[in-house]
C-alpha cells in the first residue's frame, strides 16, 4: 500500500478546512526507453523507436477532422543537416486557404498510424525541440509563401499523444518568417502538470493560422526531433486544496486542457426536427435562455453563444464540429458578450451556404462580391446591465426578429426571407460559450434554463431543477469535461494538482481505524484547468454529518478485471465482484459488452488511462472471436466481443494488457455461448 499523501478535513458547522496530515513521495516512473527520444526521418526503415529512428509510417494529419487521415512523407531531399548524415524531414502539407489548422503526429512506435506498440511516461522527459524550415516558394504552386504582416507563417501547437487518441497541448511556438533563410530550432518544455502522462504514445503538432496567410497551400519542414531524457527529473504528488462551494446549474467552464483559448464548450439538442422557425412562416417562435453567472474579468472577450445550425444531411453538427459556425453551411449565430464596464450586449449574424468558412458571418463591407449583408444584421446593447438574466431572439412570421435583454431592452430588424428559408427542419439549436482570452482559465457561463416555443417541438428545460444533464441534449464541446450539470445536491468542488496518476479520492469520517477509507462516490470529476482536476461532491460523498476526512491514494495497477453486463465491480466482495451475467446465455453472432477494469491487490479499479486491452477465449481456444473497443481510460476499458464459431457452449473470456504485460490476466465468469 502506498503512503496517505495528503488528508484533508472538513467540518460543515463551521465551514472550515483544515490540513491534518502531509506526507511527501517521489513517484516512480513507469517502465520507458531510458534516453532521449531521436527522430532523425533517416533514409530508410525504422531503425529503433529510441534511437535515430528513421521511419514516418506512423507520422499522420487529421486535417481538424479525426478520421480523414493522409500519411506524410519522408522528404529525403530536404535533408536537415543538423540531425547528422542521412537525416531527412518530415513535409508537412496543409492543403488549405485563408488560414485554418491541421493536427498531425507520428507515434514512437513508428510502424503504422496508430501504431500504440511503445509508450512511455513523461515524468524524466523535460523538453520538446525541432527544426523549421519554410521553402521561399511553394513547391506544390510555385507561389512566393507569404507571412502575416511580414512577421511570421502562424503558430505551431506542440505536445503529445495517447492512444484515446486525444492530443495534449504544452503550448505554442511561432514560426518565424526567417524559418524561409534556413532552418529554426525550436523547443517547448514539458508541462507535467497536465494531465495524465503515464501512457505517451508520441508526439503532436497543431498548425493554427486564423489571419488570412497563407493565402494559398502552405509547406513546411520539420526535422531533428527530439524529447529530451533527465532521469533525475521526477514528479511531486497530487495535493488536494480548498473546497469552493458549486453553483447549480448548467456550468460551461473554460479548462484550456487543449491548450486553446478558442474552446467551445456546448451541448445540441439530441435530435434535429422540431426546433425551427422556419416551418412557421405565419407564427411565432421564440428560444430564450437565462443566465446565472458569467465572468467578469474578460471585457469583449468570454462569449455566451446560440447557434440554430444546419448545412448537411441530418442538419445536425457531426462529432467533429464543434466550430459548426465554421463547418456547417448554414448558421444562426447570436451572443451575448460584455464591454469593460461589463454592460452586457448582443449580437446577430448569420452564414448561408458556406461550409468552412465564416467571412460571410463576419463581413463588414456593404459591397461583396457574394451580397453579403454588413454584420451583425442585429445588435443589443444594454445601458448598464451585467449579462445575467434571460435572453431572447424571436422569430414573428419567420423573417420578423426581436431581440431581447434582460431588462427589457429590445431591438428589431427583418432576416432576409431566401436565407430564412434555409433554416427549416432538420436545424439544430446549440448553447454554449466560447472564452476567447488566455487568462480566464476556469471562469465559467453557467445557464439556469433554456426554452424554446411555438415550435413543433417545445422545450422547456430548468438546469437548476435538474440531477443529471436531460436527454435531449448531447454535448458537442472540444474538452467535454468542461461542460457539467450541477444538480441541486451538490455541497463541494474539491480540487487537486496534477499530476495524478493511478491516485483515487477516498474519505473516511474518522481518523481512527484506517480500514475506513472508502473511495468517494463523486457526482463528476473534471480536469478544470490544464494543472488540476476537480471533484463535485454529493451530500451522499461526506462520510458523516459533521465532519469528515479526504485524502488522495495511489493504488498499485496489478491485475484486471472482466465483467459480463450483469456484474459489477465491488472490492468487499469476494473476486471483486458482485453480481451475475444477465443474461448468461448468448447465440453465434452476437455483440456482447465487456467491461475490463484495471485494478490494484484489493480489486480496487486504478485510475490508469492507456494501456492497450486484448481479449481471447481460453475455454475454447479453437473459437472464432471478434473483438472491438479501446485502451484502459480512468481505469475502464469498454469492449465488445462477437463469436463467430465455438467448439464448447461453456465459454469464458481472459483480458491481457499488451502494454504492462506484467499485469496479471482477469478471466470473466462463464456464459454459454450457443
Amino acid at each position: 500500500m502506498k503512503k496517505i499523501l495528503l488528508i484533508m478535513r472538513f467540518i460543515l458547522a463551521l465551514a472550515v478546512v483544515t490540513f491534518v496530515g502531509l506526507t511527501t513521495r517521489t513517484w516512480a516512473a513507469g517502465t520507458f526507453p531510458t534516453n532521449t527520444y531521436t527522430q532523425s526521418f533517416l533514409t530508410g526503415g525504422n531503425s529503433a523507436p529510441f534511437s535515430g529512428s528513421g521511419s514516418v509510417a506512423s507520422w499522420i494529419s487529421w486535417y481538424d477532422t479525426p478520421g480523414n487521415n493522409t500519411q506524410l512523407p519522408n522528404d529525403v531531399t530536404t535533408p536537415d543537416p543538423n540531425a547528422g548524415p542521412g537525416a531527412g524531414s518530415l513535409m508537412v502539407d496543409n492543403p488549405f486557404t485563408n488560414g485554418n489548422q491541421n493536427l498531425f503526429f507520428g507515434t514512437f512506435g513508428n510502424q503504422a498510424g496508430y501504431d500504440w506498440s511503445t509508450q512511455v511516461d513523461l515524468a524524466p522527459f523535460d523538453t520538446i525541440a525541432f527544426d523549421v524550415f519554410v521553402k521561399p516558394i511553394n513547391p506544390n504552386t510555385g507561389l512566393i509563401v507569404q507571412t502575416s504582416s511580414s512577421t511570421n507563417f502562424g503558430s505551431l501547437q506542440v505536445g503529445v499523444i495517447n492512444p484515446t487518441p486525444a492530443a495534449t497541448f504544452f503550448g505554442s511556438v511561432t514560426i518565424p518568417a526567417s524559418a524561409s533563410n534556413g532552418r529554426v530550432h525550436l523547443t517547448m518544455p514539458i508541462n507535467h502538470a497536465m494531465g495524465d502522462q503515464s501512457h505517451i504514445g508520441g508526439i503532436a503538432f497543431n498548425y493554427n493560422n486564423y489571419n488570412g496567410y497563407p493565402t494559398n497551400d502552405f509547406v513546411f519542414w520539420i526535422g531533428h526531433l527530439t524529447m529530451h531524457y533527465n532521469p533525475g527529473q521526477s514528479n511531486p504528488p497530487p495535493k488536494l486544496l480548498t473546497f469552493q462551494k458549486p453553483v447549480t446549474g448548467l456550468n460551461m467552464t473554460d479548462t484550456q486542457v487543449t491548450g486553446n483559448n478558442n474552446n467551445r464548450y456546448q451541448v445540441e439538442t439530441a435530435t434535429s426536427t422540431g426546433y425551427s422557425f422556419a416551418n412557421h412562416p405565419t407564427g411565432t417562435v421564440t428560444y430564450s435562455w437565462d443566465i446565472k453567472s458569467f465572468p467578469t474579468n474578460s471585457p469583449n472577450g468570454y462569449q455566451q453563444h446560440f447557434f440554430i445550425v444546419n448545412g448537411n444531411t441530418a442538419g445536425r453538427p457531426g462529432q467533429y464540429d464543434q466550430a459548426a459556425d465554421w463547418n456547417l453551411a448554414n448558421c444562426i449565430f447570436i451572443t451575448v458578450q460584455a464591454d469593460s464596464n461589463n454592460f452586457a450586449y448582443m449580437g446577430f449574424r448569420y452564414k448561408t451556404n458556406e461550409p468552412q468558412g465564416n467571412g460571410m458571418i463576419y463581413n463588414t463591407s456593404s459591397n461583396t462580391v457574394q451580397g453579403w449583408p454588413v454584420e451583425p444584421v442585429g445588435f443589443l446593447a444594454t445601458s448598464n446591465y451585467s449579462p445575467l438574466g434571460t435572453w431572447s431572439v424571436t422569430f414573428n412570421n419567420q423573417t420578423n426578429v426581436t431581440l431581447t435583454a434582460p431588462h427589457g431592452q429590445t431591438t428589431n430588424f427583418v432576416f432576409d426571407p431566401a436565407s430564412a428559408a434555409l433554416f427549416a427542419d432538420p436545424v439544430t439549436p446549440i448553447l454554449g460559450a466560447q472564452p476567447n482570452d488566455t487568462f480566464v482559465i476556469g471562469e465559467s457561463v453557467i445557464y439556469n434554463s433554456f426554452s424554446v416555443t411555438g415550435n413543433d417541438h417545445p422545450l422547456t428545460d430548468i438546469f437548476t431543477n435538474d440531477s443529471q444533464l436531460s436527454t435531449n441534449w448531447t454535448v458537442l464541446a472540444n474538452d467535454p469535461n468542461g461542460v457539467v450539470l450541477v444538480p441541486p445536491n451538490a455541497v463541494y468542488w474539491l480540487p487537486w494538482t496534477l499530476p495524478d496518476t493511478g491516485f483515487s479520492l477516498q474519505t473516511n469520517a474518522t481518523l481512527g481505524t484506517a480500514s475506513n477509507w472508502e473511495e468517494v462516490a463523486v457526482l463528476s470529476q473534471v480536469q478544470n484547468s490544464p494543472t488540476n482536476r476537480a471533484a463535485l461532491l454529493g451530500v451522499n460523498a461526506l462520510p458523516s454529518p459533521n465532519q469528515g476526512f479526504f485524502r488522495l491514494h495511489k493504488r498499485t495497477y496489478t491485475q484486471l478485471q472482466v465483467l459480463w453486463p450483469g456484474e459489477t465491480n465491488s472490492p468487499s466482495a469476494p473476486g471483486g465482484k458482485i453480481g451475475t451475467p444477465n443474461p448468461s446465455s448468448y447465440n453465434v453472432g452476437d455483440t456482447i459488452p465487456v467491461t475490463v477494469n484495471g485494478c490494484d491487490s484489493t480489486w480496487h479499479i486504478v485510475n490508469i488511462t492507456g494501456s492497450s486491452i486484448y481479449l481471447y477465449s481460453q475455454t475454447d481456444a479453437s473459437a472464432n472471436i471478434a473483438v472491438t473497443g479501446g485502451p484502459l481510460v480512468n481505469g475502464t476499458a469498454n469492449l465488445t466481443i462477437t463469436y463467430i464459431t465455438v467448439t464448447n457452449t461453456a465459454n469464458t473470456v481472459t483480458a491481457g494488457d499488451g502494454i504492462a504485460t506484467n499485469t496479471l490476466q482477469g478471466t470473466s465468469s462463464v456464459i454459454t455461448v450457443n
